[in-house]
């Protein structure tokens, strides 16, 4: 575990984790920053539950909910109506702009620390602030989490939210309610070719050290789509989509381990940030108007930073809505679902016109890459060292509480089992007790959602009172360990 230097590494999209939490999924924004549609985190969809219980019991309000701290207390009192309104608008488009897209009207309960709500069509009663999840209670900055037993979802607002004008505020929070509600209620585990896609190596991660050309290919690529989208000339559109077809070609052939690892990424989250995209039209009157499209895709769907992950939200939007004007928007729906990118579908049969990056595009990728590199190395580099030189390892056990707060997903070459996670700050609830990690890396490996692994160094490691602990700035507490060697001789400190 290394402690991170003060280095602020900009909010993008897509920078939210989930954890399987007991049929329940926890995400969370990075910072408590103001949370523009440009700086909103969104999240890893982390539905693939398969999830038991009575949905009529989420029908019903405790009586309890007359106890509920009272509105006056709560900055939510006076906005929670036009929300709620708001909301309901946009629910209302769900079956229209997906196949099973009404799955995800749900009761959804927001809170803000002081009073809760439940918004259902349009209604709001007040909601027990004792009945909301304790990740929700001890949530750090605007976090969600979602209950697909009870048909719920949840979400806490900080207080840089609440200090947004509250037409922005609603806005951007219906945008989030919008997307993840797609991906916990419409996606879920209800898309298995799509989750086989895991168990094949695509997932959520991006290679470091960041590498400019392929972020230029997805760039221009994004550049010709959006253009294509809003242009009222078809034989331009035409043109446009046959450059986006060479481009994605080249990117495929000259980077085939990114087209391979962004598979599960580009559907999921190119999917929910598409049915965001249609429903916000739809409920605007604006659905495959070219003129409105090219006023609200560009705030809707931003660039996105440098980043594998990040990008596949706007590209999938972008490439669904295309493939709405094609004229079968059920049809790639339907072979999106079973495991297609939303790429692939709209450009993978099109006679491509060959043409590459301009250096222009070349020369902004490389400037955008280096400073993420630059950024991202105080805290991957050391973690990097310490793994070559095989020190030892602490695994805290247990469930992680609340939210967490990432600061991107990576991996090195040189170790492909780990997804290097720079956390600001998590919560684990160990035998033990809660124990609290800032400022270090995660190293993340497939299979261990109930544990989390830091590299130490061995002057962190002694004996207080006989026992053996890990102490470290990072740690909320010293922590009692085991010591035991696996299977590659590496010295592994656990803590339960």
């Amino acid at each position: 575990m290394n402690p991170a230097p003060p280095v602020i590494l900009d909010d993008p999209p897509g920078t939210a984790l989930g954890m399987k939490l007991s049929g329940q999924v926890v995400l969370t924004r990075v910072r408590g920053t103001p949370p523009l549609r440009s700086r909103l985190s969104v999240a890893l969809l982390c539905g693939l539950l398969t999830l038991t219980g009575n949905p009529a019991a989420s029908a019903q309000v405790s009586p309890a909910a007359q106890g509920a701290t009272p509105a006056s207390s709560s900055a939510l009192e006076w906005r929670i109506r036009p929300l709620a309104r708001e909301l309901a608008m946009h629910e209302r488009f769900y079956r229209s702009a997906w196949p099973g897209g009404e799955q995800a009207a749900v009761e959804t309960i927001v809170t803000d620390g002081a009073a809760a709500y439940l918004l259902r069509f349009g209604e709001v009663s007040s909601f027990p602030l004792a009945e909301l999840p304790a990740s929700i209670r001890q949530a750090m900055g605007l976090s969600f989490e979602h209950d697909r037993a009870r048909r719920r979802a949840y979400y806490c607002l900080d207080a840089p939210f609440l200090g947004l004008p509250p037409e922005v505020a609603n806005r951007e929070l219906v945008r989030l309610i919008v997307h993840e509600t797609f991906h916990a209620f419409v996606q879920g585990n209800n898309w298995l070719e799509v989750s086989r896609l895991i168990a094949r190596g695509s997932r959520r991660v991006q290679t470091y050290p960041v590498v400019a050309e392929p972020r230029a290919y997805r760039e221009e690529l994004g550049r010709r789509l959006l253009d294509a989208l809003t242009t009222p000339d078809p034989s331009w559109r035409s043109r446009l989509l046959a450059e986006a077809a060479g481009l994605y070609q080249g990117w495929k052939t000259r980077f085939p381990e990114e087209a391979r690892l962004s598979q599960w990424t580009d559907i999921m989250e190119g999917s929910a940030t598409y049915f965001e995209a249609r429903v916000g039209l739809m409920t605007q009157g604006a659905d495959g108007n070219a003129s409105a499209l090219a006023s609200y895709l560009p705030q809707s769907v931003p660039p996105a930073r440098p980043d594998l992950t990040t990008e596949a939200y706007r590209l999938g939007a972008l490439a669904g809505l295309l493939l709405d004007q094609e004229g079968d928007p059920l049809r790639w729906k339907q072979r999106l679902m079973a495991g297609v990118t939303p790429l692939e579908l709209l450009l993978g049969t099109r006679t491509p016109q060959q043409v590459t990056p301009s250096g222009a595009a070349l020369g902004q990728a490389q400037e955008a890459a280096d400073r993420l590199n630059e950024a991202l190395s105080p805290w991957l580099d050391p973690v990097l060292a310490h793994l070559r030189a095989g020190a030892p390892f602490l695994v805290l056990e247990g469930r992680p509480q609340g939210s967490f707060s990432p600061k991107g997903f990576y991996r090195s070459a040189a170790f492909p089992e780990y997804t290097l996670t720079p956390l600001t700050r998590a919560t684990v609830e160990t035998k033990q007790g809660t124990v609290t990690i800032e400022n270090a890396v995660w190293l993340e490996q497939e299979g261990a959602q109930m544990s989390m692994t830091f590299v130490v160094e061995p002057g962190w490691v002694g004996t207080q009172s006989g026992r053996l602990v890990v102490t470290h700035p990072g740690l909320s507490r010293p922590l009692e360990v085991t010591r035991e060697t696996d299977a590659r001789g590496r010295t592994i400190y656990r803590a339960r």
